[in-house]
């Protein structure tokens, strides 16, 4: 955590292709002691079928993290 994952870019990459992006306009970042926790979420209406749902954290235009996770719908 820390700096390094302080007000990123999200981007979230849908089963069909497409993208949106969110950016914060955060305060500078200041060292806190204990936890600072920032979380992200999006609903989305997919059909049936298998579906790969892909969101990247990126900061000064670098991806630093990217995680995907595959669902079954039935």
């Amino acid at each position: 955590g820390g700096e390094a994952l302080y007000c990123p870019k999200i981007t979230w990459i849908w089963p069909s292709g497409t993208r949106s992006t969110e950016e914060s306009d955060c305060e500078p970042y200041t060292p806190y002691k204990g936890s600072q926790r920032q979380s992200w979420g999006r609903m989305v209406s997919i059909g049936p079928g298998d579906h790969e749902f892909v969101v990247q954290i990126e900061k000064a235009g670098k991806v630093i993290r990217r995680e995907s996770v595959k669902v079954e719908v039935r």
